[in-house]
């Protein structure tokens, strides 16, 4: 069960011997299984220390122990949960990205609900900028909530070849191929599936006048075929170049130990052995 990331089995097994265990694996135990659940901050102040955790909420935090939570449905082969869990992960990354590192807030332009308020960014430079950047002479007026595909917008037209916002990019492209089909597939979803899912056009005298669209169809093409793992190795790629790219303003570092989960598991096999 640790070997599979399954800590409530690994739990509900522990606890009906528990008189025979380190009290210390219990504990261990009931924190790994809160951690899985995204509630690490539910976690006692000593488990946390153990487990490498802030004891309060850091900048990024919650983020960090999402991707983590990621990384194992990943490996777990839980595609579904992982293909779901995909579009607030990349948003959370894209609003770094963006907001932090390029600078240009665009929350600061939406209401309580995320909605945005175009009267708001025509009132200053810094709004007619992102309006004139997302709107373009053939798109829609900004409107409606914000989403990861305005971030990405703003990528597009000011970083395109910076190697932070390309893997943000390719996985917004990945996300609108399998987002809907993957909440609403009721079919075994494996690496197969997400291979067709994400199937390519492949035309070579494909026009160049859109030379960001031209771009970005040769960045795909190269990544095909897509599986989970390439998925998981360009957000890894986004946060390391987000940390460590010098265009763009200095960011607070996304602070990420991708080995996390089996450092604690670990620990824990080390209480279960009573070391």
């Amino acid at each position: 069960h640790l070997n599979a990331y399954d800590y409530a089995a690994a739990l509900a097994v522990a606890k009906p011997i528990q008189a025979l265990l380190n009290p210390q694996s219990i504990a261990l135990l009931e924190s790994a299984k809160m951690r899985v659940e995204l509630n690490w901050k539910s976690i006692h102040p000593t488990r946390k220390l153990e487990l490498g955790l802030p004891l309060h909420a850091e900048e990024h935090t919650n983020i960090a122990e999402y991707l983590l939570w990621l990384q194992m449905k990943q490996q777990r082969g839980d595609y579904s949960d992982f293909l779901r869990g995909l579009t607030p992960g990349l948003f959370a990354l894209c609003k770094i990205a963006v907001e932090e590192k390029a600078g240009y807030p665009l929350s600061k332009y939406c209401d309580k609900y995320g909605r945005f308020k175009r009267s708001k960014m025509l009132e200053d430079e810094m709004g007619m900028e992102i309006i004139s950047m997302l709107e373009g002479p053939f798109q829609k007026p900004v409107s409606g909530f914000l989403i990861s595909s305005h971030y990405v917008g703003i990528l597009k037209e000011k970083y395109l070849h910076t190697a932070w916002a390309k893997p943000l990019i390719l996985l917004r492209e990945i996300e609108e191929k399998i987002r809907n089909a993957a909440a609403h597939t009721i079919t075994r979803v494996d690496e197969q599936w997400i291979q067709n899912e994400c199937k390519l056009e492949r035309n070579k005298n494909q026009a160049s006048s859109d030379q960001i669209a031209y771009t970005i169809n040769q960045w795909m093409q190269d990544l095909y075929p897509v599986s989970s793992e390439k998925i998981m190795r360009l957000i890894k790629t986004a946060v390391h170049e987000l940390n460590n790219g010098q265009t763009g303003k200095p960011l607070s570092k996304l602070d990420i130990h991708w080995g996390a989960y089996d450092l604690m598991n670990q620990k824990i096999e080390a209480a279960l052995a009573g070391l």
